[in-house]
């Protein structure tokens, strides 16, 4: 499975996330703290669909289309909500 890591900036909080792709449109989302999860781990994240990703944090929508498509690597990639 294709996995990735980011992390969402909200105020004074900072939450890290692994992902795993699914399809074109579907991604696990597992939320972690400390080491990152193996695979087995991040497929019993959420699913989520790509367009419900859409206002989480300023363009993460389109970063994941994209990593998801093969078009960039998702390595620690930093979002603001």
């Amino acid at each position: 499975m294709k996995t990735g890591t980011m992390y969402i900036v909200d105020g004074k909080f900072t939450d890290q996330y692994a992902l795993g792709k699914i399809d074109s449109t579907h991604v696990f989302l597992k939320r972690y703290k400390g080491e990152r999860p193996s695979e087995n781990d991040i497929s019993n994240g959420h699913v989520f669909h790509i367009a419900q990703l859409k206002g989480m944090a300023d363009g993460l929508y389109e970063i994941v289309a994209e990593w998801l498509s093969g078009g960039r690597q998702m390595i620690n990639i930093g979002f603001e909500a």
